[in-house]
């Protein structure tokens, strides 16, 4: 008899532990793949971030003289600091945390963009930022 009662005690935790392997494999499996997802949003926000201020430049370059148009630029982007320069011919997007950097071509302008509003305007055949 207390040979069944100890069988049953060690059948029941090894169907336990073999429940409880399964969850947490489960779990990490799931967790891997929020993870990514939330890792693709992020760069995809990113991107477009860039890509608009890169399409507001070139509506600027094909618009003619007397062109204006305001438009913002969010404060960050996917809740992390950002900086988006205008160096040359390229828009340059650096987030704070230093792991994403975008450098894409854009059109000669004068001036930069700032986070918030930005007014762009074309005179004389110059795109000027703000």
């Amino acid at each position: 008899m207390k040979k069944n009662k100890a069988q049953s005690a060690i059948e029941f935790l090894i169907l336990v532990g073999a429940v409880f392997f399964f969850v947490v494999t489960l779990t990490g499996i799931f967790q891997q793949n929020i993870s990514e997802k939330t890792i693709e949003k992020r760069n995809f926000e990113i991107q477009e971030l860039a890509l608009a201020a890169q399409n507001e430049l070139n509506i600027a370059a094909k618009a003619t003289d007397g062109y204006r148009r305001e438009f913002y630029l969010q404060e960050k982007v996917a809740g992390i600091d950002y900086e988006i320069n205008l160096i040359g011919s390229f828009v340059y997007f650096n987030t704070s945390d230093g792991r994403h950097t975008i450098g894409i071509p854009g059109q000669n302008a004068t001036g930069n963009f700032v986070k918030g509003t930005n007014v762009i305007e074309k005179q004389n055949g110059i795109i000027i930022l703000n």
